[in-house]
């Protein structure tokens, strides 16, 4: 074969698999010839490139027949070829590395759940193409794969911030896959760069979005125009639920999203159009090539890599022709998500995907399959145009930052012993009122339940499961991460569930839907959450003990004094007593005026709650009540200063002043001799807002929680 017509053999990046892997094994084996061959310092770049190629083609000519032959391989196919695989792929630079990344797909059969798939994302500084953004799936041997699985689960990798040395590994590139070498170890050279470079799982704020709606080379593109599609994820026409509406209202305004700035690229506001020279009905095409390919001509277009200034970045092809059977797929703690088809307007797809971006992971039921809590958008959601008003179960509101001054924690006493309490919730739409939303049932494992209650009201009012009952829901990272969950029960008024041996204690738990008012506004559930069994040896011990003892006494001392003369002397002395005026006065005056001079320790600013800040006669709270902040009254004792000497025992002391106080842990807030009321850690004599109160009704209605068992308001 004429080395001449061999290097005339070339192809595009977006041109097909076979073509691809053709170019690489060229450019690779006549690179790496090159580099070995010895040659004049002189010669020219031509000689050097014509002798190396003779040389290639009479060592190689079997290698170049393995080659060939691999070219027309599937993925799985070329993934199972073994030691030949080498001989069509390149070995990546020792350099080299890629962001871990793990996708996700929403399968529109629910009994279907292929997992998570590792792949490597790489930059233009990294990319085997010098193309940034384009992303690879992983191929490695079972217990490679195994490896990755594990490390993800136990949270020692972290998709969109790990990365993997896929140089140091002697990782292969086909075109199609990242090889690994199945000696390789992969924890040895999975690494967490101590900054990351982009914001990860945002949240908060203003989130800029790219749009990029594709066509391929025979001109199939969703029939949706420009605006269209733009008005079903920005709502810029007037669509009335759709991702940036029900993500706004889910946050209550907390999180906005705002179409992207194309500079001038965009067809409309938020909306990008990319053409990619690949035909999608081609089975050789899948769903990497094709996303890669629309990645490239979105940097292409834009002139720089992907995200970009984007937080995310969302593509919409035509249709799925190969490796179907998905809605839509989106990467974990990532920018980037996929939908083919119709799913791409759909409001329940739109914000299941972003969540899974936001580092969420899928919500499964209670027959134990991965999407099928239909109470959260993170199980199988609801697939309508203009039906999406539903936001996520109570796991997720924890984990997802949104309402963390309504959270509350029920953990059991250090002693094992018995604790009950009470807890009105509200739903997700009244959030803003002083009560609770999510409670976290911490078992002092990684795997803990939370309840909610699940209100269809607001952003809520479409929800599919569970409408105005209390949910539970298990997950594992201690709710703080991504883990699949798990709805466990849903409970009507007056329902119970058990937690046997919660938390491997020994111990059950009960979880009891004791109210549920819709009557009011806003509605509620008052839940009694119930630890261990309430001690019953209390009240059969104080009888017997009462009386025997107290007729032996009286009956002998009753008749002799009857008849005596000194009958009359004892009743005089015992009445002039008790009637003196020094008893009284002293216990009346003296106890009360101290316990005013401790509040003055208190720090001011620890507290976070206004109505806690309002009600103490040393602080004043300024500012909104979620954003403002507590400080002191001008001239008060409630201010930074140094405690006092006669404030002294409620400091460092006694337990329950300024510095013991400051902590924003319930458990250490407790440990302290301090009270935990609304969120805020204080001092005993500072608990103006939960503690004095001594019924259970008004505890609640006053935003506080109730202990069943010992009868206080916290």
């Amino acid at each position: 074969m004429n080395p001449r017509r061999f290097s005339s053999i070339t192809t595009t990046y977006t041109q097909k698999r076979e073509s691809v892997s053709y170019t690489l094994i060229k450019s690779s084996l006549l690179s790496t010839e090159t580099q070995t061959t010895q040659s004049p310092p002189n010669e020219s770049t031509q000689t050097k490139t014509e002798k190396a190629s003779k040389m290639f083609f009479q060592k190689s000519a079997l290698s170049l027949l393995y080659a060939a032959a691999a070219m027309t391989l599937l993925p799985e196919e070329a993934a199972g070829a073994g030691s030949n695989l080498r001989n069509k792929s390149r070995r990546l630079k020792k350099s080299t590395k890629c962001t871990i990344a793990v996708a996700v797909e929403l399968r529109l059969d629910p009994t279907v759940d292929p997992g998570e798939q590792f792949e490597c994302e790489f930059d233009e500084i990294n990319s085997p193409n010098g193309v940034g953004g384009q992303i690879y799936p992983i191929k490695g041997n079972p217990s490679q794969m195994a490896e990755f699985k594990k490390m993800f689960n136990n949270g020692l990798i972290k998709p969109g911030a790990s990365e993997l040395e896929v140089g140091e590994m002697e990782a292969m590139y086909d075109g199609t896959a990242v090889i690994l070498n199945p000696n390789a170890n992969v924890p040895d050279h999975v690494t967490l760069p101590e900054q990351a470079g982009r914001r990860l799982a945002v949240t908060k704020g203003e989130k800029p979005i790219l749009f990029v709606r594709v066509t391929d080379v025979n001109g199939l593109v969703y029939p949706h125009s420009a605006a269209v599609m733009g008005d079903n994820v920005f709502g810029t026409l007037g669509d009335p639920v759709n991702l940036k509406s029900q993500l706004f209202d889910c946050s209550h305004g907390q999180l906005e999203v705002i179409p992207g700035d194309a500079y001038g690229k965009e067809t409309v506001p938020g909306v990008l159009d990319v053409t990619i020279d690949l035909d999608i009905t081609n089975s050789a095409n899948d769903r990497y090539i094709i996303h890669n390919a629309a990645s490239a001509a979105a940097v292409a277009k834009l002139g720089f890599s992907l995200p970009g200034p984007y937080q995310q970045v969302m593509f919409s092809v035509e249709k799925c022709y190969t490796g179907c059977g998905w809605a839509a797929y989106a990467y974990i703690n990532s920018w980037m998500s996929v939908y083919q088809a119709q799913y791409y307007y759909m409001t329940g797809v739109q914000v299941h995907e972003l969540g899974h971006n936001f580092n969420l992971a899928h919500s499964g039921g209670l027959d134990g399959a991965t999407y099928t809590d239909h109470t959260c958008m993170m199980g199988n959601p609801l697939y309508s145009d203009d039906v999406g008003k539903m936001c996520y179960n109570p796991a997720k509101n924890w984990q997802i930052g949104w309402y963390d001054d309504r959270k509350d924690t029920f953990a059991p006493p250090a002693d094992g012993g018995y604790s009950s309490n009470t807890y009105r919730l509200v739903g997700i739409a009244d959030y803003p009122n002083n009560h609770p939303v999510v409670v976290k049932l911490e078992t002092g494992t990684t795997n803990d339940y939370f309840v909610g209650f699940n209100r269809a009201a607001g952003a809520n009012a479409q929800n599919d499961e569970a409408d105005d009952e209390v949910t539970i829901i298990e997950t594992g990272n201690n709710g703080e991460g991504y883990s699949q969950s798990f709805l466990k029960a849903h409970l009507i008024q007056g329902e119970s569930y058990t937690i046997i041996n919660f938390g491997g204690s020994g111990k059950d738990l009960v979880i009891t839907a004791k109210t549920i008012d819709l009557t009011v506004s806003p509605g509620y559930a008052d839940v009694i959450i119930t630890y261990g069994s309430a001690p019953e040896p209390t009240d059969p011990p104080t009888d017997p003990p009462t009386d025997p003892p107290t007729d032996p006494p009286t009956a002998p001392p009753t008749a002799p004094p009857t008849a005596a003369p000194p009958t009359n002397p004892p009743t005089r002395a015992p009445t002039a007593a008790p009637t003196t005026a020094p008893p009284t006065n002293a216990p009346t005056a003296a106890p009360p005026t101290n316990p005013p001079t401790d509040p003055p320790t208190q720090s001011c600013s620890t507290i976070n709650d206004s109505n806690i800040c309002r009600s103490s006669t040393w602080c004043s709270w300024s500012g909104s009540p979620k954003k403002g902040s507590c400080g002191p009254v001008d001239g008060g004792g409630g201010g930074e200063s140094t405690p006092s000497p006669t404030a002294s025992p409620g400091g460092d002391g006694g337990g329950g002043g300024t510095d013991s106080c400051a902590t924003t842990d319930k458990k250490v807030c407790e440990a302290n001799a301090c009270v935990w009321s609304k969120g805020s850690c204080v001092p005993p004599a500072m608990d103006l807002g939960c503690s004095s109160i001594s019924d259970l009704q008004t505890c609640l209605d006053s935003g506080c929680s109730w202990n069943n068992g010992q009868k206080y308001c916290f």
